[in-house]
């Protein structure tokens, strides 16, 4: 029986009463082939436009880059307009974004990162930053 991630495991013998072994897990723990993203870098220029480009980098929990990871982003831009954007990761791990503006406070949030085979750990991972210009 599994409740809140922790599994109960009924055992029985001959001559003893019944037991529970109770194994937790973290929700949301990710523990091999986890899709982490580990920076997020931002540049803006631009005077009364503004261009925003955005780098995240993409790396399993041992350190190695992640070469074809989809990663999803919203942008939330000055005026309060919302641009969502999908990249997928180069060879070195590098996923690009870019948006543009009026003057004042970009954000960039990673709302998931997905490849066959692998799991998003949110709970490691660099998940927003902002730039203004």
């Amino acid at each position: 029986t599994t409740v809140g991630g922790a599994t109960a495991t009924p055992t029985r013998t001959a001559t003893t009463a019944p037991t529970a072994t109770l194994t937790a897990t973290p929700t949301g723990a990710c523990a091999t082939n986890c899709l982490r993203s580990t920076n997020i870098a931002l540049t803006a220029s631009g005077l009364n436009k503004v261009t925003v480009n955005a780098s995240v980098t993409v790396k399993t929990e041992s350190g190695a880059g992640v070469v074809g990871a989809q990663v999803q982003v919203a942008w939330t831009r000055p005026d309060g307009t919302k641009a969502d954007q999908t990249a997928t990761t180069n060879g070195s791990g590098i996923a690009s974004f870019t948006t543009s503006g009026g003057r004042g406070t970009y954000t960039l949030v990673i709302n998931s990162i997905a490849k066959t085979g692998y799991a998003f750990d949110p709970a490691n991972s660099v998940l927003s930053k902002s730039i203004t210009r």
